[in-house]
């Protein structure tokens, strides 16, 4: 099921089984963060996730071919009003430098917003990916600040985190 294309050969679908055996092969996960079984595990969850509507597991497509992921967590608010959403991404580097993890954050950013009325987004990446921090930068987010955390093996991490309220997404989008 495709949730929304952004007008130049990107596709944002519905991760299923068959797109997670696809997304494996592009090794665009760090096997130092993500051992492969977690890797896998990780998307599954996301996508049965989605499939109860609590988060949102897309798989990229560039020109039919599949790119990448984009996952968005849910987080609610005690009452369980839907609240907050955190992306994860993921690029095959073939695909990478070319705007498209860009493009697809913002498409499904604005999906976000716009349809599920969330509140903010933001997106965590490691410190030392300059090509990770530049999505949520070029999306305009603001950092709201770093912190040390452990990958999957138990090695330090320096993490950013920016964020992005829905006033502000609407504020800065071309009327």
């Amino acid at each position: 099921m495709c949730l929304c294309k952004t007008g130049d050969g990107i596709e944002l679908r519905a991760i299923r089984n068959a797109d997670i055996e696809k997304l494996l092969e592009l090794a665009i996960w760090s096997e130092e963060l993500w051992p492969l079984k977690s890797f896998r595990q990780r998307l599954t969850e996301a996508a049965e996730l989605h499939a109860r509507g609590k988060g949102l597991a897309c798989a990229l497509y560039v020109e039919g071919e599949a790119a990448g992921y984009v996952i968005m967590d849910f987080h609610w608010t005690k009452s369980g009003q839907l609240h907050h959403g955190q992306l994860h991404y993921g690029l095959a580097p073939s695909h990478r430098g070319k705007g498209v993890v860009t493009k697809s954050c913002g498409a499904l950013i604005d999906y976000a917003f716009r349809r599920l009325d969330l509140e903010s987004v933001s997106i965590i990446v490691p410190v030392l990916n300059s090509e990770s921090c530049g999505v949520p930068e070029r999306l305009g987010f603001e950092k709201a600040g770093t912190s040390w955390g452990l990958d999957e093996d138990g090695q330090p991490v320096e993490t950013a985190e920016y964020a992005m309220s829905r006033g502000g997404w609407q504020a800065r989008e071309p009327r």
